[in-house]
């Protein structure tokens, strides 16, 4: 290679071009062909796949992921490898979906085998990099700007009772994904207040108004959560600011959609919460009758739930009607439906695991930025469908709290 070769691989293998996969990450909705989503999603899918592969087969770039993968903790590494293995095997012998779908996923979000083994390669390959964008204005910006053209492009029917889903095609979804940006933004509040204080309190604004737009109650449990650490763990201005500024925008938009709250009824809210618990019932009686060693494999969607006589009256009333579930609602139960009852439970281990880190993260240096982060993501995650906006996300946090040593041990 000549020298302006070696200049230019060397360029391309440091940590900045792990940040850029994070920003192309976070920048997925803007994936979005108007009327189509699903062709947007199918692009989607197929980006993240081709940036693993890209990673795979080019040398610095791989060198990278292999040196991640080395000083990674061997429990780590024999429980990725574990999970790994069940996955391929759940996937060659299923018979509840055909091997194709089962490798790219279905409709109606396209994550099959190649995409869970492409979320694993760009995590790893970033590594504990996403602690060094909490400084950075970057991901609320852009977060802030997918809600801004989410809002342009379903502006007429904000004044009805309407739940802005914008560019991310579903409403929970783009509220998760707001939140995602305001932990970035509060987390280190101080900072980008300091440096650019107008910019910051405009970035909000606007993912508070997503937020309360798109009128879910995940995502205004997940907004509560990141504004009660903060009011808690952060100065009295900053307090101040963010209990100022929600009423202010929760006004507004009250005025605009007076129908904005009516989804938080209380009896709403309860049907909401007995319908979910009938779905992980079955669910889980699934698992436990038919995928303790294997699953279905992805892109299946779950049996029980789909079968009249072993659900509840609630949900066989709407199967009749032609409603199908191709998710339980839970990233747990979905992995144990797809692989099993063992790559549930190494699941359910590394969230334990992060949640440790983060938490020493916090209580021995005041790290709250992806802290927060992964709190909304493992929100979205633990009681929403499968999604190739938030998944994706969660996965690269998790393993930066699996990759990153805990503070007290630094």
């Amino acid at each position: 290679m000549s020298d302006k070769q070696n200049w230019i691989a060397r360029r391309l293998s440091q940590k900045s071009i792990r940040g850029t996969v994070v920003i192309i990450m976070a920048a997925l909705p803007l994936i979005h062909i108007p009327g189509s989503a699903l062709v947007s999603i199918q692009l989607q899918s197929l980006l993240i796949v081709m940036l693993a592969l890209i990673i795979l087969a080019y040398k610095p770039y791989f060198n990278v992921l292999r040196s991640n993968l080395r000083t990674t903790n061997l429990r780590i590494k024999a429980g990725i490898t574990l999970f790994t293995v069940l996955a391929i095997v759940s996937s060659l012998l299923t018979h509840e979906q055909s091997l194709p779908l089962t490798l790219i996923g279905s409709y109606p979000e396209y994550i099959g085998l190649f995409q869970w083994v492409a979320f694993l390669v760009l995590a790893f390959f970033v590594g504990d990099q996403v602690y060094k964008i909490k400084n950075s204005l970057a991901l609320p910006l852009l977060a802030s700007a997918i809600i801004l053209v989410s809002i342009f492009s379903d502006r007429a029917l904000i004044p009805s009772y309407f739940q802005l889903s914008g560019l991310l095609f579903q409403a929970t979804n783009l509220a998760l994904y707001a939140c995602f940006g305001l932990a970035l933004l509060l987390g280190n509040f101080q900072v980008h207040y300091k440096k650019r204080p107008w910019l910051s309190v405009l970035c909000f604004a606007v993912l508070t108004t997503g937020v309360f737009l798109a009128q879910s109650r995940i995502g205004l449990f997940a907004y509560a959560l990141i504004c009660a650490v903060t009011l808690i763990t952060r100065p009295h201005m900053i307090k101040t600011m963010i209990l100022a500024l929600s009423a202010m925008v929760l006004i507004t938009i009250n005025l605009l959609s007076p129908n904005l709250l009516s989804r938080y009824q209380n009896e709403d809210v309860a049907h909401g919460i007995e319908y979910r618990k009938a779905i992980y019932a079955t669910s889980i009686r699934e698992i436990v009758d038919r995928h303790i060693l294997i699953g279905n494999g992805a892109g299946a969607h779950p049996v029980y739930l789909n079968q009249q006589k072993e659900v509840p009256a609630d949900i066989a009333k709407d199967l009749r009607i032609g409603l199908r579930f191709a998710s339980a609602h839970d990233l747990l139960v979905d992995v144990g439906l797809m692989y099993g009852l063992v790559p549930c439970l190494i699941v359910v281990l590394a969230i334990i695991w992060a949640i440790r880190h983060y938490w020493h993260a916090f209580s021995l240096h005041g790290e709250l930025s992806i802290g927060l982060a992964f709190l909304v993501l493992l929100t979205g995650t633990l009681v929403r469908v499968l999604s190739l906006i938030i998944t994706p996300l969660f996965v690269l946090v998790l393993i930066s709290g699996l990759k990153k040593q805990t503070p007290c041990r630094s």
